[in-house]
């Protein structure tokens, strides 16, 4: 299985949250294979994460290329 290419950028972490801002590289034959950045929200309780929040950008006002 092949991995995605992921750069974290930026990392904050608390006694109860982590924030984690995430970069995706996209294949050049295939730019919009993924949305190019995201940022996840982790929230602990004893330790263990209970509740993950993803959030992305809002698309571009030109959209993707014709066909996806």
């Amino acid at each position: 299985m092949d991995r995605d290419p992921l750069a974290v950028p930026a990392d904050v972490a608390g006694d109860s949250v982590t924030i984690w801002e995430g970069d995706y590289e996209n294949p050049p034959d295939d730019p919009y294979h993924r949305p190019a950045t995201h940022t996840e929200v982790r929230v602990r309780r004893g330790g263990r994460v209970t509740r993950i929040a993803l959030y992305y950008p809002v698309a571009s006002p030109t959209g993707p290329p014709e066909g996806r």
